[in-house]
């Protein structure tokens, strides 16, 4: 490995690993995993002793039309090792002949990041896209926004390309919440990747700590950045999507005039739910198959709806019809 700049080194490992997400008519979406390391002890203007070296994890989403990639988001996360200029005479001019004057001697963590979208059509010759240019599109897959909202709360569902629409933003709040769901989906997949090798009662609480602090610190970001109205409607998609679970939040309870005796009976159901859900849990643990069991628990979550809506009066069921607001359809 080398380059026109001087520098001599080698890939001591360079593997990644794709498994297919979902297919459309048109596109396929991959997960994609790897590992890199490369290290380089002859660089240009460097002497004996000095040496670059980059160990990384990766983490992303690649979306393929046909050989073509229409879209790539990739994160990485490790270490790196540069030391140069250490055995230069101590007489020599540093600010010369040095790297930002002085020597180099340094070891810490970093993170990388790589988001890449197809090119405008006016960017794009006959030589270099041989097959018809695909429309700019926004830079995340949607099935990543789908994942990252059912793996993180329903706060992130604003990042679902549907209630960027609904939610009517100006090009500013656009590019401010495009930009923070790159920052989460990158930050979410270093977090995976930390807690990969750990049982599942740790990664299970890890999850919910870690859940608990994007969603706090989004929630403070909308204030700054969504006007009244658009956090109002948001709230309205959130709820739609929970459904009547949200009883479960305090503030969602407060406004329907939930009861003790309601709260109790809540419970109740939520606990049968927990008791018909854990097995499933279990057997995504043991397989590996996470996606497999969600349309069984999303089953059983329906099955429960009735007994909830039961809970509640006639008067709370209007007012929960009223917070719900006009149905924005997300899909499954």
């Amino acid at each position: 490995m080398s380059n026109p700049g001087g520098n001599k080194g080698e890939w001591k490992k360079c593997t990644f690993w794709a498994q297919r997400v979902d297919q459309g008519a048109a596109e396929m979406l991959w997960h994609v995993e790897g590992e890199s390391e490369v290290f380089i002890d002859k660089m240009a203007n460097a002497g004996p002793g000095d040496l670059h070296e980059v160990k990384l994890t990766w983490q992303g989403f690649i979306e393929l039309r046909g050989e073509h990639v229409t879209r790539l988001l990739l994160s990485a996360h490790g270490s790196e090792r540069l030391k140069f200029g250490s055995a230069r005479d101590r007489d020599d001019n540093e600010v010369a002949v040095l790297p930002a004057g002085h020597r180099i001697d340094m070891a810490c963590g970093v993170r990388y990041g790589i988001v890449g979208v197809p090119a405008a059509p006016d960017q794009v010759t006959a030589d270099t896209a041989p097959a018809p240019p695909v429309a700019p599109q926004l830079g995340v897959p949607e099935k990543a926004r789908q994942q990252i909202a059912e793996a993180l709360g329903p706060s992130l569902l604003v990042f679902r390309e549907k209630v960027l629409k609904d939610l009517n933003l100006s090009k500013e709040q656009a590019g401010k919440l495009e930009e923070r769901l790159q920052d989460t989906v990158l930050d979410a997949a270093q977090f995976v990747q930390k807690v990969g090798g750990k049982n599942p009662e740790q990664r299970e609480k890890e999850l919910h700590s870690y859940r608990q602090n994007v969603q706090e610190k989004l929630g403070d970001f909308l204030k700054e950045t969504l006007t009244e109205r658009q956090r109002k409607r948001l709230r309205q998609v959130v709820l739609q999507r929970e459904g009547l679970f949200a009883l479960g939040d305090s503030k969602t309870a407060k406004e329907l005039d939930i009861t003790d005796g309601q709260r109790r009976q809540f419970v109740e159901v939520m606990q049968q739910i927990q008791k018909k859900i854990q097995p499933l849990i279990q057997e995504a643990e043991s397989t590996g198959n996470a996606a497999g069991i969600r349309p069984k628990v999303m089953r059983i979550r329906a099955e429960q709806q009735d007994k909830i809506e039961a809970i509640l009066s006639d008067a709370q069921k209007q007012r929960w019809k009223e917070m719900l607001g006009e149905p924005l359809d997300l899909g499954h």
